[in-house]
């Protein structure tokens, strides 16, 4: 219903493809978790 009151891009059709913005920042921060001594899983989560 969001996309057709909105004109928002319907959900089927989000996400597609790669920010790669988004990517190199998820990256950039595992990384640093990594180099700071992360003992445990490490999760990232970049929201656009």
């Amino acid at each position: 219903m969001w996309h057709k009151k909105h004109r928002a891009t319907p959900l089927a059709e989000r996400g597609k493809g790669m920010d790669t913005t988004c990517q190199a920042a998820a990256e950039y921060l595992s990384v640093l978790a990594l180099q700071k001594g992360s003992k445990d899983d490490v999760s990232i989560i970049v929201i656009d």
